[in-house]
């Protein structure tokens, strides 16, 4: 034996009182394997410091030390009934740390378990406000004893970040509200649907919560993956209304008849200003959806196209430049600068293309108009703020958003209003004020003309 194992032999005989023999060194750490290195070290007298030193050493750790840590939580084999047990104490929020300490078993065996459990759709449900009053009476009153005072005493551990209001958790009308919109619009996800619960019906419920209803009532959620590499894209957004419109053609079939939709938008609201269903993409009809538009809700200073013919076609940028509407073409290949109107195409498509069959012409013209309409007035939009694109078109955002702040703080007031009167009123009022152009004053091949609310006045040659 060398100088330097003979020196550290001595020290951990000083440090325990006695020296240990090499069978005795092996049974000490054979046992921390069977009941850990406190109880071990106890059971035979040694410092833990001493016996943890051995349990490293490849000359003391036989294989049955390996044998006995791992028996230790994978001998024992648990009935369906203990395993239903489990899930049930999963389902009333108990962490599985806590559960496998409490039954004897490892968190990777209660996740294997929840797994099988959901695919055979025998996972049970979460419990709700009233089963953990219950729950915590039960526990209280000492009613029960066992494994069920932990299942008990599980229900009514609350997280440090649930809501300190007495009705936290979700009840049976937000449950049934969140399936009612997944239902109604199936391509929306957790963020989404709670930005419609928000702006609707004044409830502040969390993305989690959300999901975990859609989950545990069979809708699989869509993970979206990471950005793509590359430099960050350039955003940009309208100062005010009318500022800039966007304008697009999408095509759709209907027993057999190709169509295709024209639709305007304003950059800076979302808010669809008109559309048209055509037989071909031409310029007589983007020509019709802008005229419409600017009949109802004024001229735009800006519109942006793609390159298509429609768009380049003398007959629509004669008529731009009749109205002195200023024309900006995308590059080609580049269909990223008409972003938001290409977002709008592709939720109808999503939501209603792809969904409804319509079985002529006239069914597809009026769904679609009833499906902008709802667009514009009834569907809170992510990218304004949880806003609808009427609220930002006719100016009213600002006191929306204070309206639903002032309730969204008080949820189970909202819950209480909305059991007392059946129906929540709309989060809308009368449109206020917004900048409108009614006068401009334009130079037209030398010549002073004046335009006001669509006429115009020539007022004759500049003199020089």
């Amino acid at each position: 034996m060398s100088k330097r194992k003979s020196e550290s032999k001595s020290r951990q005989s000083r440090r325990s009182g006695r020296d240990f023999g090499d069978e005795e060194r092996r049974a000490a750490v054979a046992d921390v394997g069977v009941m850990g290195l406190a109880t071990a070290a106890l059971e035979h007298g040694l410092p833990k410091s001493t016996l943890h030193a051995w349990t490293k050493s490849p000359r003391w750790k036989e294989p049955a030390f390996k044998e006995a840590k791992r028996s230790r939580t994978r001998s024992r084999r648990f009935t369906p009934e203990q395993r239903e047990h489990a899930l049930e104490m999963m389902a009333s929020g108990m962490k599985r740390t806590e559960i496998a300490s409490a039954i004897g078993t490892t968190t990777e065996s209660l996740r294997r378990w929840r797994n099988e459990a959901e695919e055979k759709g025998t996972m049970p449900p979460p419990l709700s406000s009233a089963q953990k009053g219950e729950a915590a009476r039960v526990s209280s009153s000492g009613e029960q004893a066992g494994e069920e005072s932990v299942l008990a005493e599980a229900m009514v551990t609350r997280s440090p970040y649930a809501p300190r209001d007495p009705g936290h958790g979700l009840s049976e009308l937000e449950t049934s509200a969140i399936l009612s919109l997944k239902k109604k619009h199936p391509s929306m996800g957790p963020a989404q649907i709670r930005a419609q619960l928000k702006r609707f019906k004044g409830w502040r419920v969390s993305v989690k919560a959300i999901a975990r209803v859609l989950r545990a009532n069979g809708y699989q959620l869509v993970h979206r993956g990471s950005r793509p590499e590359g430099p960050e894209p350039v955003r940009f957004e309208a100062p005010h209304r009318n500022a800039l419109w966007q304008m697009d053609y999408a095509d759709f079939r209907i027993a057999g008849e190709k169509l295709h939709l024209c639709v305007a938008l304003d950059d800076f609201s979302r808010y669809a200003v008109g559309h048209v269903i055509s037989d071909a993409p031409s310029s007589e009809a983007a020509i019709e959806v802008i005229q419409t538009a600017i009949a109802r809700h004024g001229k735009p200073e800006v519109l942006r196209t793609d390159r298509g013919g429609a768009f380049q076609a003398a007959e629509f940028t004669g008529m731009l430049e009749a109205e002195l509407i200023d024309h900006i073409v995308g590059r080609s290949y580049h269909p990223q600068g008409g972003g938001k109107v290409e977002s709008l195409i592709g939720t109808v498509r999503r939501e209603l293309w792809d969904t409804e069959h319509f079985a002529d012409r006239e069914e597809a013209e009026r769904r679609v108009t009833e499906f902008l309409e709802e667009y514009n007035e009834r569907r809170a939009h992510m990218g304004i703020d949880g806003l609808t694109p009427a609220d930002r078109y006719f100016g009213r955002g600002d006191r929306v958003l204070a309206t639903i702040d002032a309730l969204s703080r008080n949820r189970q007031g909202a819950l209480a209003q909305v059991e007392r009167s059946g129906v929540f009123e709309e989060l809308a009022g009368k449109a206020t004020a917004a900048p409108m152009e009614v006068l401009r004053l334009v130079i037209v091949d030398g010549a002073m003309e004046l335009r006001f609310c669509g006429a115009r006045v020539r007022l004759g040659p500049i003199e020089r």
